[in-house]
């Protein structure tokens, strides 16, 4: 048995990969028979011409004999594709206009979902990079009500993510992450880079190992102060230290906290979101003494005074997403019951009516989405108007094309050809135009992609089009032809229809996209440089500060090119600043709006008066503006 099973296996893989060999063998066997049936009628007395031609109605078909042989290879559905195949190719040189047309426009097509796809999947549905479990991890947010209703609140407290943590029961994990740009290093090497604070429980929420060393332990993440320890990203090692073991037990400057190097994170490990990746990881407990100065350096865990991070949590199995938003809203209101309890000046529960969610980890999907992800939905949506007209240019191509073959389908039906041959043979060939013209779309989203990521992404997030499943599968699905519409005038009225939507939507989005450029800002924001102090861990008192300042100022002044030097609170459409002035008691809606109008008056009047101090030094020049500012601590 088993000889015989492998013995057939031989004889198929001979017949798949030899078929040369074995159509001359064939040739051979039929011109054999053929012969051998002359010969046999010759000697009747025929003479070989009336021989050969009744031996060749005696053995029927010699097509027919040959297709029926191949089938017993059993691989004549392989042999039917790849003559497909070459004949779809062969055709592809024939017609080379109506071929490129074709595979342009559905590149084209294709290319435009490709790169959207990749772009929305990566920003609203991929998890991040090495997170376990995704589907069971959540953003935390808070809910409270305002004058324009219920608004989403993702930063907040310390202090709010200590007693949520602690009076919740639905969840097996939960972390602290804040961020923020502090200068790494000193001397020459001092750059200012993104630094990821985050909870001792924050690495567990991932499938990963360090690269090297170790990340933090819960002895260096506690209160009032956590230990000087940093954990290095991957490619900071690489690009600092070149990659070297010996890194581990080094220090580095961290704003204004030498701390030791205990660990490298692996590669790939980005956190959770897609903005720019942390160059180094520290304990938050130790980030929040480079952040606050006086005493919010040390009550930054029992007051409610700023928020200024996050919280994600991991349900525990069983507990659904209503469930574990019922119980943070539980733990939340006694969270604002402890914040009325610490300041009575606080607004009422019964106003603010304050409750927290388990939102999706992507931002983009929560309440606090921005304006980007209803600009990209919409940009998707274009893409998909755009296949559709593809489609339907390409089944409008595909049936002229057969209209010019309708001679040659009609011969080939005359000489014997079935229709499903036919059917499979045609098939084919949109198939192979179909592949063709899906690869040249993976190459255009791969170009497209880098367009898009400067748009939508950050610079550390990649578009590996050629080298993702995900998107390579959807490019994939949608390689098909809509070649079974009824008429081709139904599909002009289709092509018609959706050119008008896509070029109406386009239209606006430009015209609102040139508004936005035109926008008069009330100053020129090209020859602006914007310059800030960091002064890290040098104390100077409030008087040495203001008189560096004033020597600050004195020297941009005399700066070659410098037009006008001044001084500055705020960035302007970057920061905002703001004085609360409190007139006691309630008042109607009316009296209300009236009062607001005095206090904006109050204000004004007062930083016309200059009462207000300024801790930051604006310099416009011809080419160039510099822009100083202490920092904090």
């Amino acid at each position: 048995m088993l000889s015989d099973w492998w013995s057939d296996v031989r004889f198929r893989l001979r017949a798949l990969f030899r078929r040369r060999a074995l159509e001359r063998e064939l040739d051979d066997e039929v011109r054999f028979h053929l012969e051998l049936e002359t010969d046999k009628l010759m000697t009747h007395g025929l003479p070989r011409a009336e021989a050969t031609r009744r031996a060749r109605l005696a053995f029927g078909s010699v097509e027919g004999i040959k297709e029926d042989s191949r089938g017993v290879r059993g691989i004549s559905v392989v042999d039917i594709v790849m003559q497909g195949v070459q004949y779809a190719l062969r055709g592809i040189r024939r017609r080379p206009a109506f071929s490129a047309a074709v595979i342009l426009t559905l590149g084209l097509g294709i290319g435009a979902n490709a790169t959207m796809f990749a772009v929305t999947d990566r920003v609203m549905f991929r998890a991040p990079t090495m997170l376990r479990d995704p589907d069971m991890v959540h953003r935390v947010y808070v809910m409270r009500m305002g004058a324009e209703g219920e608004h989403p609140v993702g930063w907040y407290q310390y202090t709010r993510y200590l007693d949520l943590r602690k009076w919740t029961t639905s969840f097996s994990q939960a972390a602290a992450r804040s961020f923020g740009r502090l200068a790494l290093g000193t001397g020459t090497h001092a750059r200012e880079l993104m630094v990821g604070a985050v909870s001792v429980s924050f690495f567990s929420l991932f499938d990963a190992t360090p690269a090297i060393g170790r990340f933090f332990v819960a002895q260096e993440d506690t209160v009032p102060r956590g230990a000087p320890v940093v954990v290095l990203s991957y490619a900071y090692w690489q690009a600092r230290y070149g990659g070297r073991p010996d890194v581990l037990g080094q220090t580095l400057q961290v704003g204004k906290v030498l701390c030791t190097i205990v660990g490298v994170a692996p590669d790939g490990l980005t956190g959770l979101d897609l903005g720019e990746s942390p160059a180094v990881w520290m304990p938050i407990t130790t980030y929040a003494a480079t952040r606050f100065v006086g005493n919010d350096a040390t009550n930054f865990y029992t007051t409610y005074n700023w928020g200024w991070m996050q919280m994600f949590v991991r349900r525990n199995p069983g507990v659904s997403v209503a469930a574990a938003t019922a119980d943070l809203t539980s733990a939340m209101q006694r969270s604002y019951s402890q914040e009325i309890a610490l300041d009575p000046r606080a607004a009422p529960a019964s106003v603010v009516r304050p409750r927290a969610i388990a939102a999706p980890i992507q931002v983009s999907r929560g309440p606090d989405a921005g304006r980007d992800s209803s600009v990209m939905l919409w940009v998707t949506g274009v893409s998909l108007i755009v296949l559709l007209i593809a489609c339907a240019n390409v089944a409008n191509l595909l049936l002229a094309n057969a209209l010019r073959r309708r001679r040659e389908i009609a011969v080939r039906l005359a000489i014997g050809v079935s229709r499903t041959r036919l059917l499979s043979q045609l098939l084919t060939e949109s198939l192979v135009l179909s592949v063709v013209g899906g690869a040249a779309g993976v190459c255009i989203a791969a170009w497209g992609g880098q367009l898009l990521r400067a748009l939508f992404l950050s610079r550390d997030t990649t578009l590996p089009v050629f080298t993702d499943a995900r998107t390579l599968a959807f490019a994939g699905a949608r390689e098909g032809t809509y070649q079974r519409s009824r008429t081709r005038g139904l599909l002009v009225v289709v092509q018609g229809a959706l050119s008008v939507v896509l070029l109406v939507g386009a239209g606006l989005f430009v015209r609102s996209l040139r508004n936005v450029q035109s926008m008069r800002l009330g100053f020129d924001i090209d020859p602006v440089v914007l310059v800030a102090r960091n002064m890290r861990s040098v104390s100077m008192s409030d008087t040495a500060q203001a008189a560096l300042s004033e020597r600050m100022l004195e020297a941009a002044k005399v700066f070659p090119g410098v037009e006008a030097a001044s001084r500055a609170l705020t960035v302007p459409m970057q920061q905002t600043w703001s004085v609360g002035v409190d007139a006691g008691g309630p008042l109607p809606r009316k009296a209300s709006a009236q009062r607001m109008k005095s206090n904006a008056g109050a204000i004004a009047e007062m930083q016309g008066a200059e009462k207000i101090s300024t801790a930051r030094i604006c310099m416009i020049c011809k080419q160039e503006m510099f822009y100083a500012t202490p920092q904090l601590g």
